[in-house]
């Protein structure tokens, strides 16, 4: 789960309660990251800021009063747990036809297994994952080995996030000339001689037209693109050159943008040293 994710205030992570959204931080690898401001329940009631990823994947929890946050009997209730917000999201997209992404999952006929959903689900669910990799803070995410296949212990498992986007990336689902398609199969189909499937996806990723992803020549790759700044076209070398805060390399830019970055905030932002 990303960016996208709607908190309310009041909502619960472990025992953090979300107070209220801060202002965009840059995460550790410059990615720009929403952050909350969370109180815990415990005595001290402690408030801190914490990243929305760091809530999400279960790696705060607390202010540090609790240290045995991986066992079942420290919540008693499952809105506590970690995996309850991605497990109560994963049922959304699968039978809420209001959710957005219920085109993607429901419609297409993916669902969660009857194990998953009774009254015990999510707590069989829990204890499937604890025995199948998953841990507080592991940093994997929940993967369908069969894109078309449901939410069930025979289809699903705990992966690193490299090896589920790379599932993504050929599984991803892409919108046609009015009809859902997955995308790899619509680049077998359509796309230009020699134009290999990275590149198509780099094209639609910077925001290229479906058609234009398919049918441009090769030399008008990604890498080749052209900024437009301060009424004036610039590759992307030049334009860093020129521009550029120290340490920023064209590659570092050009991923930047990529992510949905103004231009004026890819040259701008100090790039952090790992």
């Amino acid at each position: 789960m990303g960016n996208n994710v709607n908190l309310a205030k009041g909502h619960i992570f472990g025992l953090l309660r979300v107070v209220k959204e801060m202002e965009m931080t840059l995460g550790d690898k410059g990615y720009l990251c929403r952050t909350f401001k969370v109180r815990c329940t415990c005595e001290d009631r402690t408030l801190l800021t914490v990243c929305l990823k760091d809530l999400v994947k279960g790696k705060v929890l607390s202010c540090g009063c609790i240290k045995n946050e991986n066992n079942l009997e420290f919540y008693p209730k499952a809105a506590r747990h970690p995996l309850h917000l991605a497990h109560a999201a994963r049922i959304a997209r699968c039978y809420n036809e209001d959710n957005e992404a219920y085109k993607y999952y429901g419609s297409r006929g993916i669902y969660v297994c009857k194990e998953w959903l009774e009254a015990e689900g999510f707590w069989r669910f829990v204890k499937w994952s604890q025995e199948n990799g998953w841990t507080l803070g592991c940093n994997l995410e929940l993967d369908r080995e069969d894109n078309d296949g449901p939410y069930s212990p025979g289809n699903c498992r705990w992966v690193t996030h490299k090896i589920n986007m790379r599932n993504r990336e050929v599984t991803k689902i892409i919108e046609y000339k009015g009809k859902n398609i997955v995308c790899s199969k619509l680049w077998e189909k359509k796309a230009l001689s020699g134009l290999t499937y990275e590149a198509f996806l780099g094209r639609l990723k910077i925001g290229w037209s479906i058609e234009d992803a398919l049918s441009k020549p090769l030399d008008q790759a990604p890498y080749r693109r052209t900024f437009l700044y301060k009424g004036k076209n610039f590759k992307g070398n030049e334009l860093v050159k020129q521009y550029g805060v120290k340490e920023l390399t064209p590659i570092v830019f050009r991923n930047r943008v990529n992510r949905g970055w103004t231009i004026k905030q890819a040259l701008t932002t100090v790039v952090i040293k790992k």
